[in-house]
C-alpha cells in the first residue's frame, strides 16, 4: 500500500486493488474524501493499469487539495503523468 501524508492538512492517499486494476482513496483524518476506482477524465470505466499510475494521479489530487485547488483531473494531466489508459497497450 502506498501512502502520502500531509501533516498540515492531514490529507493522505492509499492505492487500492480493484477488479482488473488499481484505484485510490483520498482521506482527510478519518474521512474518505474521494474513492476513485476508475481512471478519471476518460470516457470509459477502466481502472488504472498499474499501481504507479494510480499513485501518481493520487499524489496530484492530494497536492491540489492541499493547495485549496479543485482536484479535477484532465486528459492533459494523465498525459503529463504518462498514465496508461488502455492496459492492452502496456509493454510486456
Amino acid at each position: 500500500m502506498y501512502q502520502f501524508f500531509d501533516r498540515e492538512n492531514a490529507v493522505r492517499f492509499s492505492v487500492i486493488t480493484v477488479e482488473k486494476g488499481y484505484g485510490y482513496i483520498i482521506k482527510s483524518k478519518d474521512k474518505t474524501l474521494i474513492k476513485q476506482e476508475v481512471i478519471p477524465a476518460i470516457n470509459a470505466n477502466k481502472p488504472f493499469c498499474s499501481k504507479r499510475d494510480a499513485k501518481e494521479v493520487a499524489r496530484l489530487v492530494v497536492a491540489r487539495i492541499s493547495n485549496s485547488e479543485t482536484p479535477t483531473i484532465t486528459i492533459e494531466d494523465l498525459d503529463n503523468l504518462k498514465v496508461a489508459v488502455n492496459c492492452v497497450d502496456l509493454p510486456k
